[in-house]
C-alpha cells in the first residue's frame, strides 16, 4: 500500500464499497 493513505480512510471507503454492493445484490 502507498504510504500517506490514511487506514481509517481505506476503512471507510471500504465500508461505503461494501454497502453499494449490498444494495446492488438486493
Amino acid at each position: 500500500m502507498p504510504k500517506g493513505i490514511d487506514p481509517e480512510k481505506v476503512a471507510i471507503l471500504i465500508q461505503a464499497e461494501s454497502e453499494n454492493f449490498k444494495q446492488k445484490q438486493a
